[in-house]
């Protein structure tokens, strides 16, 4: 080997060890960071007439597995829709309290129970004529309370989509540009692995709110595509659009008045088959339209039971028709007659009929006398009285209780399915996060390497000290 020929081989090692000890360094000083994915120098034999000529750089391969990221990502997507349902029923349930917890609704149910039989052992005492009409009005108080609550919930989850929609394109748009800026850069030759990095993370954001498979193209490009098909990335991205309802009640459905989803300008239904299953989106649509709807169901099917439970002529004798129009009983929706058709949100309308609102001018010896008593009671007739304890507790499907109750037992249950589950996708997303980082920056490793370039450096810088030692040498002779 000629000494040219050493001298180049000398250099070429030189260079490639530093450029091995500046990938190992960015390996050691982003082991923390999230996103950033192991680089590797590949090396291999230059050539130079058919004789070697020293190493060539190939490149840097930046290390990914990835069917672990595809894996992690659909986990991380499925633990954010978990997680969402969960703290909905962990909170509805919360609100709603035990079952006979001092002030939930089966204890002013059961104190409504209470004050009757006091009432109809003496029926001429107003003070507990006016205990019979605060425990009425107890009730209501905790329908339209819980109404309240489970609206504001789905308030939250509206302005939640909102916002996931305003996250989902601002990453859509980061991919978009640095797809781009990958293209220019790679044109000039220059390391990309930085802005892949980028693009991973922001392709994380994305695959959280909606899971996505990422599919490779040429030239380190990419199309995006959620389980379901749809197309979120694709040289270009989707535009997602989103309005979000300010003040949402026990009326307003998905199909009534709330606003849906739009993908390139074409509505999404989240009840219904749709392309973005998955993910916190899904998440935030189940609570706003079928999570806290079906809690609202169930406290309209109280609220309404109550209105029937106390109307008509059949548990008040005073309650006659006039020209065809029932009377109110002692519950009333909002004031007016309520209608089976517009059950929807009466748990949230239900409320005292004035006769009898003994928060306002309403008198309580009509508990006892019947609702539109003319003065022909007596005193001390119970009758009355036992006839709205009856009401109470007669079964319509069951009794007023027992109708509350098996409401909070469903909530209780919807709650331990939804905390197994999220117990579950959080298990599996810290298995397949712990593959993802397995296969990471390994410190000691890159220790280890930094001592192997170091040698490798040393070597090299040997081979070019002995070379000018012997052109040294020979200028000597020479002279």
């Amino acid at each position: 080997m000629s000494i040219s020929s050493s001298l180049s081989n000398a250099l070429s090692g030189l260079t490639a060890a530093s450029r091995a000890a500046e990938i190992v360094s960015s390996n050691l000083a982003n082991s923390l960071t999230d996103g950033y994915a192991r680089r590797r120098l590949d090396l291999s034999s230059q050539l130079t007439g058919g004789v070697g000529g020293g190493v060539q750089i190939d490149g840097v391969a930046r290390l990914v597995d990835r069917g672990v990221l595809a894996d992690r990502r659909i986990s991380d997507a499925n633990l954010g829709f978990a997680d969402t349902s969960v703290a909905f029923f962990r909170n509805l349930e919360r609100v709603m309290g035990v079952p006979g917890d001092p002030g939930t609704l089966t204890d002013r149910l059961t104190q409504l129970e209470t004050s009757l039989i006091a009432a109809s052992i003496q029926p001429s005492s107003e003070q507990r004529l006016d205990a019979v009409g605060q425990s009425f009005l107890g009730i209501t108080a905790e329908l339209n309370r819980l109404t309240d609550s489970i609206q504001t919930d789905r308030e939250r989850a509206d302005a939640s989509i909102a916002a996931n929609v305003d996250e989902l394109n601002a990453s859509l748009a980061l991919i978009d540009k640095l797809s781009d800026d990958i293209t220019t850069i790679r044109i000039s030759g220059a390391d990309i692995s930085a802005l892949l990095d980028q693009r991973q993370l922001a392709i994380d954001a994305v695959s959280k709110i909606i899971p996505v498979q990422e599919v490779s193209r040429d030239n380190n490009q990419i199309a995006l595509v959620s389980a379901g098909g749809g197309t979120l990335y694709d040289s270009q991205p989707a535009i997602f659009s989103f309005e979000k309802t300010s003040t949402i009640t026990g009326e307003l459905s998905v199909i009534n008045g709330l606003g849906h989803l739009k993908f390139n300008g074409t509505s999404v239904n989240f009840l219904e088959n749709n392309p973005f299953d998955g993910g916190i989106l899904e998440g935030h649509f189940d609570v706003r339209d079928e999570f806290a709807v079906q809690a609202q169901t169930e406290l309209d099917e109280i609220a309404a039971s109550l209105i029937d439970r106390f109307q008509g002529d059949d548990v008040d004798p005073t309650q006659t028709d006039v020209l065809g129009i029932p009377a109110l009983g002692i519950f009333t929706d909002g004031g007016q007659a309520f209608s089976s058709g517009n059950e929807a949100g009466v748990a949230g309308r239900i409320s005292i009929n004035e006769l009898v609102d003994v928060s306002q001018d309403g008198k309580s010896q009509l508990f006892r006398d019947g609702l539109y008593d003319e003065g022909g009671s007596e005193l001390g007739d119970p009758t009355q009285i036992q006839n709205w304890l009856g009401a109470l507790s007669t079964p319509l499907s069951d009794s007023a209780l027992a109708e509350a109750t098996d409401v909070f037992s469903k909530i209780g249950s919807r709650r331990l399915i939804s905390e197994r589950n999220f117990s579950f996708e959080n298990a599996r997303y810290e298995t397949l996060k712990q593959a993802e980082l397995s296969d990471g920056v390994d410190t000691d490793q890159e220790m280890q390497n930094l001592l192997l370039i170091e040698q490798a450096y040393s070597a090299n810088a040997k081979v070019i000290q002995t070379v000018d030692e012997m052109m040294q040498t020979l200028l000597r002779l020479g002279s």
